[in-house]
Protein backbone atom coordinates (compact mmCIF):
# COMPACT_ATOMS: atom_id res chain seq x y z
CA UNK A 1 0.00 0.00 0.00
CA UNK A 2 1.49 3.44 -0.91
CA UNK A 3 0.90 6.94 0.63
CA UNK A 4 1.66 9.74 -0.54
CA UNK A 5 4.38 11.12 2.51
CA UNK A 6 2.82 13.99 3.75
CA UNK A 7 -1.05 12.10 3.79
CA UNK A 8 -1.02 10.26 7.25
CA UNK A 9 -2.44 6.44 7.26
CA UNK A 10 -5.48 5.44 8.97
CA UNK A 11 -5.69 2.78 11.44
CA UNK A 12 -7.51 0.81 9.17
CA UNK A 13 -5.02 0.85 6.49
CA UNK A 14 -1.84 0.11 8.65
CA UNK A 15 -3.86 -2.96 9.47
CA UNK A 16 -4.26 -3.79 6.42
CA UNK A 17 -0.92 -3.05 5.25
CA UNK A 18 0.24 -5.57 8.24
CA UNK A 19 -2.28 -7.89 7.33
CA UNK A 20 -0.91 -7.99 3.59
CA UNK A 21 2.38 -8.55 4.68
CA UNK A 22 1.69 -11.60 6.94
CA UNK A 23 0.05 -13.27 4.45
CA UNK A 24 2.84 -12.79 1.47
CA UNK A 25 4.98 -14.18 4.84
CA UNK A 26 2.44 -16.99 5.89
CA UNK A 27 3.09 -19.72 3.12
CA UNK A 28 2.27 -23.12 4.03
CA UNK A 29 4.96 -25.42 5.32
CA UNK A 30 6.46 -27.10 2.23
CA UNK A 31 9.54 -29.30 2.97
CA UNK A 32 9.66 -30.14 -0.83
CA UNK A 33 11.10 -26.63 -2.05
CA UNK A 34 14.30 -26.53 -1.49
CA UNK A 35 17.43 -24.29 -3.92
CA UNK A 36 21.03 -25.13 -3.99
CA UNK A 37 23.66 -22.89 -3.05
CA UNK A 38 27.75 -22.56 -3.06
CA UNK A 39 27.41 -23.55 0.80
CA UNK A 40 24.51 -26.38 0.43
CA UNK A 41 20.99 -27.05 0.03
CA UNK A 42 18.38 -24.59 1.53
CA UNK A 43 14.97 -26.63 2.59
CA UNK A 44 11.86 -24.82 4.03
CA UNK A 45 10.95 -25.83 7.28
CA UNK A 46 7.84 -24.98 9.44
CA UNK A 47 9.46 -23.92 12.65
CA UNK A 48 8.44 -21.03 15.41
CA UNK A 49 9.28 -17.63 14.60
CA UNK A 50 9.15 -15.29 17.50
CA UNK A 51 6.55 -12.47 16.59
CA UNK A 52 6.56 -8.85 15.85
CA UNK A 53 5.06 -5.97 17.39
CA UNK A 54 2.93 -5.60 13.99
CA UNK A 55 2.13 -9.36 13.89
CA UNK A 56 0.81 -9.55 17.15
CA UNK A 57 -1.59 -6.72 16.20
CA UNK A 58 -3.24 -8.28 13.24
CA UNK A 59 -3.54 -11.64 15.76
CA UNK A 60 -5.32 -9.46 17.95
CA UNK A 61 -8.14 -7.70 15.49
CA UNK A 62 -8.26 -11.61 14.48
CA UNK A 63 -9.38 -12.34 18.16
CA UNK A 64 -11.20 -9.25 18.05
CA UNK A 65 -13.23 -10.29 15.19
CA UNK A 66 -13.99 -13.89 16.34
CA UNK A 67 -14.70 -12.64 19.49
CA UNK A 68 -17.53 -10.32 17.85
CA UNK A 69 -18.68 -13.07 15.36
CA UNK A 70 -19.01 -15.69 18.56
CA UNK A 71 -21.53 -13.08 20.37
CA UNK A 72 -23.43 -12.17 17.26
CA UNK A 73 -23.84 -16.30 16.77
CA UNK A 74 -24.70 -16.74 20.49
CA UNK A 75 -27.52 -14.38 20.04
CA UNK A 76 -29.28 -16.26 16.81
CA UNK A 77 -28.93 -19.01 18.84
CA UNK A 78 -30.97 -17.61 21.78
CA UNK A 79 -33.63 -16.30 19.11
CA UNK A 80 -33.50 -19.58 17.30
CA UNK A 81 -33.64 -21.59 20.79
CA UNK A 82 -37.04 -19.70 22.00
CA UNK A 83 -38.21 -20.16 18.50
CA UNK A 84 -37.77 -23.53 18.91
CA UNK A 85 -39.11 -23.57 22.42
CA UNK A 86 -42.30 -21.86 21.16
CA UNK A 87 -42.69 -24.74 18.49
CA UNK A 88 -42.21 -27.35 20.45
CA UNK A 89 -45.01 -25.99 23.40
CA UNK A 90 -47.36 -25.74 20.83
CA UNK A 91 -47.33 -29.16 19.42
CA UNK A 92 -47.31 -30.41 23.21
CA UNK A 93 -50.32 -28.20 23.70
CA UNK A 94 -51.82 -30.06 19.92
CA UNK A 95 -50.96 -33.21 21.51
CA UNK A 96 -52.15 -32.98 24.85
CA UNK A 97 -55.72 -31.85 23.13
CA UNK A 98 -55.96 -35.01 20.83
CA UNK A 99 -54.78 -37.30 23.63
CA UNK A 100 -57.60 -35.83 25.41
CA UNK A 101 -60.40 -36.32 22.93
CA UNK A 102 -59.12 -39.86 22.23
CA UNK A 103 -59.75 -40.41 25.74
CA UNK A 104 -63.05 -38.98 25.90
CA UNK A 105 -63.95 -40.85 22.67
CA UNK A 106 -65.54 -37.98 21.10
CA UNK A 107 -64.53 -35.03 19.42
CA UNK A 108 -66.47 -31.46 18.68
CA UNK A 109 -67.46 -30.81 15.45
CA UNK A 110 -69.82 -29.03 13.30
CA UNK A 111 -72.92 -31.52 12.54
CA UNK A 112 -75.51 -31.18 10.01
CA UNK A 113 -78.98 -30.97 12.10
CA UNK A 114 -82.30 -30.47 11.11
CA UNK A 115 -84.89 -27.68 12.87
CA UNK A 116 -88.47 -28.31 13.52
CA UNK A 117 -90.77 -25.97 14.97
CA UNK A 118 -94.22 -26.43 15.25
CA UNK A 119 -96.38 -23.49 16.18
CA UNK A 120 -99.40 -25.09 16.76
CA UNK A 121 -98.13 -27.11 19.22
CA UNK A 122 -95.53 -24.20 20.32
CA UNK A 123 -92.66 -27.03 20.02
CA UNK A 124 -89.11 -27.26 18.86
CA UNK A 125 -87.21 -30.12 18.14
CA UNK A 126 -83.57 -30.40 16.68
CA UNK A 127 -82.37 -33.65 15.69
CA UNK A 128 -78.49 -34.52 13.98
CA UNK A 129 -79.15 -35.75 10.38
CA UNK A 130 -75.97 -38.37 10.51
CA UNK A 131 -77.62 -40.19 13.22
CA UNK A 132 -81.36 -39.76 13.65
CA UNK A 133 -80.87 -38.58 17.49
CA UNK A 134 -83.08 -35.78 18.71
CA UNK A 135 -81.06 -33.26 20.68
CA UNK A 136 -83.81 -31.16 21.95
CA UNK A 137 -87.34 -31.61 22.04
CA UNK A 138 -88.99 -28.80 24.19
CA UNK A 139 -91.51 -25.82 24.26
CA UNK A 140 -90.86 -22.49 22.12
CA UNK A 141 -89.46 -19.76 24.12
CA UNK A 142 -89.64 -16.22 23.23
CA UNK A 143 -85.62 -16.81 21.79
CA UNK A 144 -87.16 -19.30 19.02
CA UNK A 145 -89.88 -17.04 17.70
CA UNK A 146 -86.84 -14.51 16.41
Amino acid sequence: MTTEANEPQSAADILRDIAERVEEEEQPPDDTEASETSTGLVIMRHLPVPLTNERKLVLLDDITGHVKELNRLEEHKKSMNAEISKAMKHRRTEMDNLAQVVAQGAEMRMVSCRKEVDYVKGTIKITRLDTGKVLEDRPLIEEDMK
